[in-house]
């Protein structure tokens, strides 16, 4: 995919993610024209964030708190800052409020995610 000069402002950001925290390790990502797929790997597997258990909506209430939220909260944050200092609109939004996370239990399923990204811009394209 060309990416226009709002996709090269994602692209940036998302590079930038490992600056965040350091336990963030970036590793397969894709801008697509309107959505993006990336795998966050969080060092330290014993991090405890406190939500297990708890059920989705509860979930949905305290995700705030937990550490992938606040990555994708400044990341949103940032781009949207960039991209409408380029547009010329102030405070425009530019992300839907919610989106999907999934987490990565076995390395086979880090496969088959990582091969799904990979391949998502040829599913696009054909």
């Amino acid at each position: 995919m060309v990416l226009n000069e709002y996709g090269e402002i994602v692209k940036n950001e998302i590079i930038k993610l490992p600056e965040y925290r350091k336990r963030i390790v970036l590793d397969e990502w894709v801008i697509m024209h309107n959505h993006i797929h990336l795998i966050i790997i969080l060092r330290d597997y014993d991090f405890d964030n406190g939500i297990s258990g708890i059920g989705v909506k509860q979930y949905r209430l305290y995700r705030r708190n937990m550490l992938i939220p606040k990555i994708m909260g400044k990341f949103q944050m940032q781009t949207s800052k960039h991209i409408n200092i380029l547009r010329n609109t102030p405070s425009r939004k530019n992300w839907q409020n919610d989106y999907y996370d999934v987490i990565i239990n076995t390395q086979n399923d880090h496969f088959e995610v990582k091969q799904y990204i990979i391949d998502n811009t040829k599913k696009w394209s054909s």
